[in-house]
């Protein structure tokens, strides 16, 4: 979402969320706010999180670039962080997106980032700016949204690379054309090659037990995009997920979930077959993922 602020918007009210632990008073203390190395690497483990929890997180831009006077602009930004400090919550971080002209703000752990909530974030952000700056000048700071994970409905856009600070500029095209060119020569006589051996092991999966021989699941994969995973199905169809619920749960209350290897998975599940315990214990069950691979 990329917007500038307008003095005649009226943005949408939302509640403020608690004060950060080390937000300082009016009084002019100082403020803890990252530098653009610390931030790119909290932005890169936020990511990481929000794709375990399946959890989505916001990234807050506000860019000064338009300000050509680094005095002027440095008290501007002065002005603006002692405003912010005290309308985030405790988890969130407030630091440099380009050092001295672009400041983030990342707000992580949400629960869903739909259109509605976007709408009140960009609103409630565009009402600091004016109120900290006033209208003229907060016409000046380009402010802009960012969301991740890419929704699952959007799965045909390009990812916002703005989400990937870590990621080096001009050499990335060149990055990618050699591995996407690696990907594709490698995959498919990967796949020439096994072709036989992938019909045998269908023809196994299918005959075991009723269901679909490749187990079809959509993920999230580089930069967010979503994508449909493909595995050669280890378990029955339509099994319950009870014993895995069972397991979390044990894990979460720190119980013992330790197999007699030390290694803290599932042992025995009664929901994988006889075929699928040789394909998992081989890693079989893993080569359909050539296909993505091939396909990108």
């Amino acid at each position: 979402m990329r917007k500038r602020p307008s003095a005649k918007q009226s943005p949408p009210s939302i509640p403020h969320p608690k004060a950060a632990a080390s937000a300082p008073s009016r009084g002019g203390d100082a403020i803890a706010i990252a530098d653009e190395a610390r931030f790119a690497r909290q932005i890169y483990l936020e990511r990481r999180r929000a794709e375990r929890n399946q959890r989505n997180l916001l990234l807050v831009l506000m860019a000064g670039m338009e300000m050509g006077d680094p005095a002027a602009r440095a008290a501007t930004f002065r002005t603006l962080i002692g405003n912010l400090s005290g309308m985030l919550r405790d988890t969130d971080t407030l630091g440099w997106y380009r050092q001295g002209t672009v400041l983030g703000i990342l707000l992580p752990d949400l629960e869903r980032a739909d259109q509605a909530l976007l709408g009140s974030v960009f609103g409630k952000f565009s009402s600091v700016l004016e109120d900290s700056l006033g209208a003229l000048l907060a016409c000046r700071m380009q402010l802009t949204v960012h969301v991740f994970p890419t929704p699952l409905g959007l799965g045909g856009d390009p990812a916002d690379l703005a989400l990937y600070p870590e990621l080096p500029p001009g050499t990335r095209s060149q990055f990618e054309a050699v591995k996407r060119g690696l990907d594709v020569s490698i995959s498919s006589v990967a796949l020439l090659l096994l072709s036989p051996l992938l019909a045998v092991l269908a023809l196994a999966v299918k005959c075991s037990s009723r269901g679909p021989a490749l187990f079809r699941q959509r993920r999230l994969g580089q930069y967010g995009r979503p994508f449909t995973f493909l595995k050669f199905r280890s378990m029955y169809a339509d099994s319950q997920t009870a014993v895995h619920e069972q397991y979390v749960a044990r894990f979460i209350a720190g119980g013992p979930v330790e197999n007699s290897h030390g290694v803290c998975k599932i042992t025995d599940d009664p929901r994988v077959t006889a075929v699928g315990r040789v394909l998992r214990r081989t890693s079989l069950d893993e080569l359909p993922q050539l296909w993505n691979v091939l396909r990108g």
